[in-house]
């Protein structure tokens, strides 16, 4: 099947909730324009109309909603985004999904996102104490606000996964974010280490992880995760999940786990396209939909040579068992995990590598 995934940031770097940490407010702050708002109708049915009309002839068009916040967009844009993909679709199958910060959910927005089937991700920092320390909203911890909009996803049963930034903080509590997560149901997480901005190590800044607190948090979430997987308690964890599926011979859904970077297409509210999440930054932008067919802004040079920026191998990394299926990982991530001293991420590995036969087992005996 011919597929491809589109990002789009809808509101912009816009957002109702302030995160001491938020990768994206660094990201925007370091362009000349920090936000440009709502999309336009123009700009985002443009778009829709270049992923169907693609020279590619895709079978499968995803459609990703991040921010900021997604949800400033409002229930208008989505129904409208929606009656003109299924109009327009014509045979090619199309998926949705959003990442929201969860304050912006309600009944209406849940009932759309039903009936067609939005995959939700929604931000939540593990337990309260830690949430509230990370995410504000009105000048308070957002904690609660978020969970009455897990709640409507529940009741609605709408298909979520629980975003976790993995900052400093957190990352000394794995056992309390692990009973956290069985406590409230959560059956799907994906833990994002912390970056730290532009500019500074990992050490430096306040919030984002590092190699030494990655591998701790790790040797004890993965210890928990494998007594509960043997008695048929599983909780899907996209790292972990990940590197189960390359032990057995696959490829990982997550950008950058084998050193390298995918073709991305991040379209921001004005149009812009951008090779990746991470780098929304001006250099890297890539052409704009409102002047230029898509195709054409895929195959701008700049898509290429974001591949090859920043891409040099620690060291460390030279004379890794697991270089093959590692090769440094995400280029963006890497100060998290690795640093002169300390791999945590190779500690990880060294973990699962030694208890695969025991996940193989329990595997085996489901089939």
């Amino acid at each position: 099947m011919r597929e491809t995934s589109i990002l789009i940031k809808p509101a912009s770097a816009e957002c109702n909730c302030v995160c001491t940490y938020c990768f994206y407010d660094d990201v925007s702050n370091c362009r000349v324009v920090k936000s440009h708002g709502l999309i336009k109708e123009e700009t985002w049915k443009k778009l829709v109309d270049d992923a169907f009309d693609s020279k590619h002839q895709f079978d499968r068009v995803n459609f990703m909603f991040q921010g900021g916040e997604p949800l400033l967009a409002g229930h208008r844009f989505f129904r409208a985004f929606i009656d003109y993909t299924q109009a327009n679709r014509g045979a090619i199958e199309v998926s949705y999904a959003v990442q929201t910060n969860g304050t912006r959910i309600t009944d209406r927005l849940c009932k759309l996102f039903k009936e067609y089937d939005f995959l939700v991700g929604i931000s939540i920092d593990g337990f309260k104490e830690n949430h509230n320390m990370m995410r504000f909203l009105h000048d308070v911890g957002s904690y609660d606000a978020v969970i009455v909009g897990l709640e409507l996803l529940k009741k609605h049963d709408i298909e979520y996964n629980v975003l976790t930034v993995l900052t400093k903080q957190l990352a000394k509590q794995p056992e309390k974010l692990y009973n956290f997560y069985k406590e409230q149901g959560i059956k799907f997480v994906q833990l994002i280490p912390c970056l730290p901005n532009f500019g500074i190590s990992a050490e430096e800044d306040l919030y984002a992880c590092t190699p030494e607190l990655y591998g701790s948090f790790y040797t004890k979430f993965y210890e928990l995760w494998l007594n509960d997987f043997k008695q048929g308690h599983y909780l899907s964890e996209s790292l972990i999940d990940n590197v189960i599926t390359m032990f057995m011979g696959g490829y990982p859904d997550r950008c950058g786990m084998l050193g390298f970077c995918q073709s991305q297409c991040v379209v921001e509210a004005n149009g812009s396209v951008y090779p990746c999440d991470f780098y929304v930054l001006d250099e890297f932008e890539s052409g704009n939909i409102n002047t230029m067919k898509l195709d054409d802004i895929l195959e701008q040079d700049v898509m290429e040579t974001f591949k090859d920026h920043d891409q040099v191998l620690p060291e460390k990394c030279k004379t890794c068992p697991f270089q093959k299926i590692c090769n440094g990982n995400c280029k963006r991530m890497r100060p998290t995990f690795i640093n002169e001293d300390t791999c945590g991420y190779q500690l990880l590995l060294q973990d699962m590598v030694a208890t695969y036969p025991e996940v193989v087992s329990v595997i085996n005996s489901q089939s």
